[in-house]
Formats: structure tokens, C-alpha cells, sequence
């Protein structure tokens, strides 16, 4: 059996490490630099371990060794994961212990694996000095930290230039992840800068952090470049649903 499988969640690519069939994985945080070196990139490691209380348990490993407190494409992605190894049986609603709570998964199929986030809140709004100009931003929490920004259009120069500002600004002092976004409604477009990776294809708490900082009638659909998310609400969480690809 590989040490690693591969998968990715509406664009985020991710190493996968099952510690119930295969044991303990050594040096994670080293392991993941050592990967993103290599020619696949992952965007992150995740590690299924087993947990007391919920049963399975998913730790994160960012790209550059950190470990967030929560991943929502990560989390779909182990939820699958634990599907297809046994772990817990198909169709059922399972639980699952993060760095940022408890957190229900449930697949139905790899064109809709979907997992609760949490309440989420908005923290607030900052301006930022970018380059000239004055840039509206909304704080939120969704078990991570985020910056929702509302642009015109999606350029280059604004992702690659505003988010690695944004993500070192001295307010955030454990970083923080930007997205960018255009649009309005059900419907939304956005890309995203995550601390300690950099652009990636999509990101799930980003969905929803974009779902909670401009407060549409939910549920709402996040185009990113990886894919498309969808952003609902029930029983008072926020709940992510998309797709997972199992890669060679």
C-alpha cells in the first residue's frame, strides 16, 4: 500500500497519510516542504488519524510545514478517504476532530462530498494601504483566520501583490488567509491567498468566510479556479459541499 494517496477538492491538492492502516507518519511538517519541492505541489498534507471521541481525527500540514487550524477541502477530501478505507460506512453521517472543533462529514458521492464548518463570525473591517490605494477588507473566522475582499475584477496583480501583504499585516499576528471576490447573489467568482501556500485552486474555509462576509441568501455558489463550492447553512453551521477527485 502507498505511504501517500493523492487527492484533490475542487482544485486543492493534497498528500494523504491514513495513520489507522498504516501507523504513525514521522516528521510530517518535514514531509510536506520535502513534497512541495517535488513536481505534484501539494497544497497541503493531511493526516487521518484515529480520536477517542469522534472516532477519526484530521491534523494539516500547510505547504510550508504550519499547521492551520482547519481546512474545508482538506476535510472533504479525508472524509472520502475514511469512505473508501473502511473506516466509517458509506451513506453514514460521521464525525470528525480538527485543530478547530468537531466537525460532520458526509458523502454522498465524489461529485458531492460535504462537511460542517462551523458558525463562523465576522470580526470586523480594516482599510489597507496597498499600493497606492486605499482597500476595504472584512475579518472572519470560519476555525481560521480570513480577509474577504469585494474587487471589481480578479487581476494577477491584486492576488499575488495585496495577499502576501495582507496575510504578513501586523494586525494578524498568526497570519491570515485573503480572498477575492467578485460578484453578487447566489453566485459568486473568487480567488484566494492562503498564508503559508500562497494561490491555490480554491479553498473551503475561504467559501465560506466569502459566504459570511457578504451575507447572501444562503445557500451560495463560489466559483474558484479549482472548482465550484457551495456554501449552505443547517442548524445553525455553515456546510460545504463539492467534489473530490482521487488522483494516480
Amino acid at each position: 500500500m502507498r505511504e501517500l494517496v493523492w487527492m484533490e477538492g475542487a482544485g486543492n491538492r493534497f498528500a494523504l497519510h491514513d495513520s489507522l492502516t498504516q501507523g504513525a507518519l514521522e516528521r510530517p511538517a518535514e514531509r510536506i516542504q520535502e513534497l512541495a519541492g517535488g513536481p505534484r505541489q501539494p497544497d497541503g498534507l493531511l493526516v487521518l488519524e484515529a480520536d477517542e471521541d469522534a472516532g477519526v481525527r484530521m491534523t494539516v500540514y500547510n505547504r510550508d510545514g504550519s499547521r492551520p487550524e482547519a481546512c474545508g477541502n482538506g476535510l472533504r477530501c479525508l472524509a472520502l478517504a475514511a469512505v473508501d478505507a473502511g473506516h466509517v460506512r458509506p451513506g453514514e453521517t460521521f464525525s470528525v476532530a480538527t485543530d478547530g472543533g468537531v466537525r460532520r462529514a458526509h458523502v454522498d458521492s465524489e461529485l458531492s462530498v460535504r462537511v460542517s464548518m462551523g458558525a463562523g463570525r465576522v470580526v470586523g473591517t480594516h482599510t489597507f494601504s496597498l499600493h497606492g490605494q486605499q482597500v476595504q477588507g472584512i475579518e472572519c473566522e470560519v476555525g481560521n483566520p480570513h480577509v474577504v475582499l469585494v474587487r471589481p475584477s480578479l487581476t494577477d496583480a491584486e492576488v499575488t501583490g495585496f495577499g502576501p501583504e495582507i496575510e504578513r499585516d501586523e494586525r494578524f499576528p498568526r497570519g491570515t488567509n485573503v480572498e477575492f471576490v467578485v460578484g453578487s447573489g447566489s453566485r459568486l467568482r473568487a480567488r484566494v491567498w492562503e498564508r503559508g501556500v500562497g494561490e491555490t485552486a480554491a479553498c473551503g474555509t475561504g467559501a465560506c468566510a466569502i459566504a459570511i462576509a457578504l451575507a447572501p441568501p444562503l445557500p451560495v455558489e463560489v466559483c474558484l479556479p479549482g472548482g465550484t463550492l457551495i456554501v449552505d447553512r443547517e442548524d445553525g453551521e455553515l456546510w460545504l459541499t463539492g467534489p473530490v477527485v482521487r488522483l494516480a
